[in-house]
């Protein structure tokens, strides 16, 4: 049960993250309250669509890393980045989960208005890209490489 409040805080965090960069304060108020009525739809399918034994073993492969929320904003976001791309790099080996992260970029974008289109486009290709990035690096250098942790 601690596990998957983590994994609920954790995916409330992100995505609630989205709204901070929206700079119309109509779109954003729209954005934030979205979001947290769709927080509970997408855990739900993110918790049905990983084997409840596999979130487990990632989760401890994680722990010695976790920060605790009372550090800085900066060292909690850089911790949080270093557990998601570490969680990533295990979560986006299949096909299928692959397709659930964009299902979920579709949404964020879908707030985006007259701009849904072409926030979908560059979603699937920055995740794309990034998602075979960080394949390739470790997950304290994929965080730095989009500047959420520091060099």
């Amino acid at each position: 049960m601690k596990e998957e409040q983590f994994i609920k805080n954790l995916i409330e965090y992100v995505l609630l993250m989205t709204c901070e960069n929206v700079n119309d304060l109509s779109i954003k108020r729209r954005c934030i309250h979205i979001m947290a009525s769709e927080t509970e739809m997408i855990l739900k399918d993110f918790i049905d669509f990983v084997e409840i034994n596999k979130l487990r073993t990632m989760l401890t492969w994680c722990q010695p890393s976790l920060k605790t929320a009372n550090e800085s904003n900066s060292t909690f976001v850089c911790s949080t980045c270093e557990t998601l791309v570490t969680f990533m790099k295990t979560f986006t080996q299949s096909e299928e989960a692959k397709s659930f992260i964009h299902q979920v970029i579709d949404k964020v974008c879908s707030l985006t208005g007259a701009f849904q289109s072409q926030c979908s486009l560059v979603g699937d290709i920055f995740v794309d890209k990034y998602l075979d990035m960080i394949t390739q690096m470790s997950s304290s250098s994929a965080c730095q490489t989009i500047q959420l942790c520091p060099l």
